[in-house]
């Protein structure tokens, strides 16, 4: 696996956008299917209690909140999808 400097903001663009894509399909869903999506604060309420050890819940409803969980869920929401793109474009590239 490997990714050439120069692939690396076409991939960083490409894992941006299939994300954002995916966040207004979800939108349609919920505003005409009234189909609820993900809770991204839910995300980061999860990496957030990550950085102090716990990984698991019973109900990650049930944790206590943490400050701008939602802020560090959106951030890793893309940054997840960006990391996706990434191994996408390391896989495929000619080594």
């Amino acid at each position: 696996m490997s990714i050439e400097a120069t692939d690396i903001p076409g991939a960083i663009a490409v894992g941006i956008g299939a994300t954002l894509v995916m966040d207004l399909w979800n939108l349609f869903l919920k505003r005409t299917f009234s189909i609820p999506s993900v809770s991204f604060c839910l995300l980061g309420r999860w990496f957030q209690h990550m950085l102090g050890g716990t990984f698991r819940h019973a109900s990650i409803t049930d944790a206590p909140q943490r400050p701008l969980e939602c802020t560090v869920g959106w951030i890793a929401h893309y940054t997840i999808g960006v990391v996706f793109a990434l191994v996408f474009v390391g896989f495929t590239s000619g080594a």
